[in-house]
């Protein structure tokens, strides 16, 4: 049934993010974009893993003392991941739109191409799988990693400050009581119609009952004033793992392709907003873009 609250008591209840259609109701007028100075520091640490792995740190100059580390990628099965101690290292490189680019060539008839570029306030994070053998690769799938633990401002260990969206409403996970430190919210339809997850169902122990009927996770400030939200074309399931204190990360994970045909290429497209403002200011960044066609089918032949 729709609301027939006043506008501008409809509006106030969108800013807290706790009413569904934030951005489709009428008499809200989206925010102007406030666009981020984006820096990046590119290093390797041993942290979670036994061997050193790349970090992305990433700063934003209007938000002083907070850092965002990223994996870009952490895994891309069946091809490459960060924890084979002698592919770990990723050398990249800068690109003229500001952002970094990053190239696998040592798995043969395979090549990943991995692209940070910079929005106005978000980043758009590209990871392309090309297949140049003459079989098809199965199961190709390419998952980012964005934590929280440098970035005091936003770092949250109680569930309380994670946002998804399931049965049409906006929840914190501290709503949903989550069963594990990692809990994941798969689409709805998902696993009902025994589509292969990423795992091959090796994390049936951290998925919720909870369906998530929205890609976007998000991330609120202590202050409740800024969000940090991802979003990625297709998705298969959103998650936080609140249990390891390093990551604190949120993701919004894309489905696996089960068959890269020889000569094809994939393109897995994630994007990660930066907004002034709430979880509705969020859902409008995303609508935007959705609109404008950014995380339509990137698949090619080559």
């Amino acid at each position: 049934m729709r609301s027939i609250l006043p506008a501008t008591i409809l509006c106030a209840a969108l800013g807290a993010g706790s009413l569904v259609g934030a951005a489709e109701e009428p008499g809200c007028n989206a925010p102007k974009i406030r666009k981020k100075t984006f820096a990046f520091r590119i290093y390797d640490r041993t942290t979670i893993r036994s061997n050193p792995t790349t970090q992305i740190a990433i700063s934003v100059k209007q938000w002083p003392g907070q850092t965002f580390l990223l994996w870009m990628p952490e895994d891309v099965p069946p091809l490459w991941n960060q924890w084979t101690a002698s592919v770990a290292h990723q050398d990249f490189s800068k690109t003229k739109r500001g952002g970094y680019r990053w190239s696998f060539t040592k798995k043969p008839g395979a090549v990943i191409t991995a692209e940070l570029i910079p929005r106005e306030e978000s980043l758009l994070l590209e990871v392309r799988v090309t297949n140049r053998g003459n079989k098809p690769l199965k199961n190709v799938m390419a998952q980012n990693c964005l934590h929280f633990s440098q970035a005091p401002a936003f770092a949250c260990d109680d569930f309380s400050r994670i946002h998804i969206r399931t049965g049409g409403a906006w929840k914190r996970l501290s709503e949903l009581d989550p069963k594990a430190g990692l809990p994941m919210y798969y689409r709805p339809g998902f696993l009902e119609e025994k589509r292969r997850d990423s795992w091959g169902g090796g994390n049936r122990h951290l998925v919720q009952k909870k369906r998530a009927d929205h890609p976007l996770i998000v991330c609120t400030s202590k202050d409740a004033r800024r969000a940090v939200a991802t979003v990625s074309a297709d998705y298969e399931c959103v998650y936080h793992n609140q249990g390891s204190k390093y990551l604190l990360c949120i993701h919004s994970h894309q489905a696996p392709l089960p068959l890269l045909a020889p000569g094809k290429e994939k393109v897995f497209r994630q994007c990660i907003y930066f907004v002034d403002g709430t979880v509705a200011d969020c859902v409008r960044a995303y609508d935007k873009d959705r609109k404008a066609g950014l995380f339509g089918e990137a698949s090619k032949k080559k």
